[in-house]
C-alpha cells in the first residue's frame, strides 16, 4: 500500500492521484481489509468524484490482491484516514467497506503488458503481451520506430468478445533502434463512437 502512494507510473501516459503516504497500517479479519493512511495520501487536491472513485477502487484492487497472494483472500476493503471515517478530496466519503467494482467500469480495455516502458529486449524476434477487452476478443497492434515508421502490425486475439478480460500475446522480429508499440481495440462503431481503445509503450532493442 506504501508504493502505491508513493511510486510515480513508469510509463509518463500514466499519472496516480495519491501522494505519498507517511504512515499505512494494513489488517485483515476475515475477508475483511481496513487500510489506515495518513491525511498527507489525500493531499491532492485536484480530484473531481470520477477520478477519486478510480482512485478508491485503484486502492481496494490492490489491497485485495495482496490479501490473495498472501493466501488470504478479502472480498472487501475500508479505507480509513488517521484511524477514522472522513470525507476525502472533498467530493467522497470514506470509512465503509468497498467491494471491487466490475472490471468494465474501472480498467482501461487495452493494456500492454510487456515490454515496460523504457524497457530493453534482445534483436530478433521480441515477444509482446497485453490485456484488455474488444470486441469479438479482436485487438490491432502495431509498432513504429522513433520516427513513426511502420514496421510490424497484425491482430491478436484476448479476452471473451463479450466484455470479458483476458491475456494476449503477439511477435515482431526487430533490429536495433527505439519502437513505439501500440494497442488497440476493435471500433465496431466504424468511427461512429468514441473510437479505439489504445495504450502504447516506447522501448529499446539492441
Amino acid at each position: 500500500m506504501s508504493a502505491m502512494t508513493r511510486l510515480s507510473p513508469l510509463d509518463p501516459d500514466y499519472s496516480t492521484p495519491w501522494r505519498p503516504a507517511t504512515r499505512v497500517r494494513v489488517s485483515q479479519r476475515g475477508s475483511a481489509v481496513t487500510v489506515d493512511l495518513s491525511a498527507d495520501a489525500f493531499a491532492n487536491t485536484n480530484l473531481g468524484s470520477e477520478l477519486a472513485a478510480t482512485a478508491i477502487q485503484q486502492l481496494v484492487y490492490t489491497a485485495s490482491a495482496a490479501a490473495y497472494q498472501r493466501g488470504t483472500p478479502a472480498t472487501t476493503v475500508t479505507i480509513t484516514k488517521d484511524g477514522k471515517a472522513a470525507d476525502v478530496w472533498g467530493v467522497v466519503r470514506i470509512g465503509t467497506p468497498v467491494r471491487r467494482a466490475p472490471l468494465l467500469d474501472v480498467q482501461a480495455r487495452a493494456w500492454v503488458t510487456s515490454p515496460q516502458y523504457g524497457e530493453v529486449r534482445k534483436a530478433g524476434v521480441v515477444r509482446f503481451t497485453g490485456y484488455g477487452t474488444s470486441f469479438e476478443a479482436t485487438f490491432a497492434w502495431a509498432v513504429r520506430t522513433k520516427a513513426g515508421v511502420l514496421v510490424a502490425h497484425g491482430s491478436a486475439m484476448g479476452g471473451t468478445g463479450t466484455g470479458g478480460f483476458g491475456a494476449l500475446s503477439f511477435t515482431a522480429r526487430l533490429g536495433p533502434g527505439t519502437y513505439t508499440v501500440t494497442l488497440s481495440t476493435d471500433d465496431p462503431s466504424g468511427g461512429a463512437g468514441a473510437g479505439p481503445a489504445t495504450d502504447d509503450k516506447t522501448f529499446t532493442v539492441r
